[in-house]
């Protein structure tokens, strides 16, 4: 929570302008990466909209956690549903 309060502070002090009655979207994502033949990572992110263009690149994203296991529902559900929870 505290890396996504962070992310939203950064953004209104880089964006004065940005009524404070306006909604802040966030994109939450959640992506497999395999590292090698027996190693792989699920990966769980999010990004601001109000950003534009830099939802699409690596320095619009935060990433709130990783773990070691495959890109399936079950890891999701299992090992970052607190996470998930949380948001």
């Amino acid at each position: 929570m505290d890396t996504l309060q962070d992310h939203i502070r950064e953004y209104f002090k880089s964006h004065p302008h940005h009524s404070l009655e306006e909604l802040i979207k966030v994109k939450i994502n959640g992506d497999g990466a395999k590292l090698s033949r027996t190693t792989n990572f699920m990966i769980l992110s999010f990004s601001l909209l109000q950003t534009g263009d830099r939802v699409m690149s690596s320095k619009g994203n935060r990433t709130l956690c990783i773990v070691n296991g495959l890109e399936k529902y079950d890891t999701l559900k299992t090992s970052m549903g607190s996470v998930i929870s949380h948001i």
